[in-house]
């Protein structure tokens, strides 16, 4: 149980940070 629930805050995480990954490619994107 404890386990998946580090694997769950790890994989919300890693998907948090694409998110912010794309959200900056998209302001980059839109300043140029």
């Amino acid at each position: 149980m404890e386990n998946q629930l580090k694997l769950k805050v790890c994989g919300s995480t890693k998907l948090n940070q694409i998110q912010a990954l794309i959200e900056l490619k998209i302001d980059f994107l839109g300043f140029i």
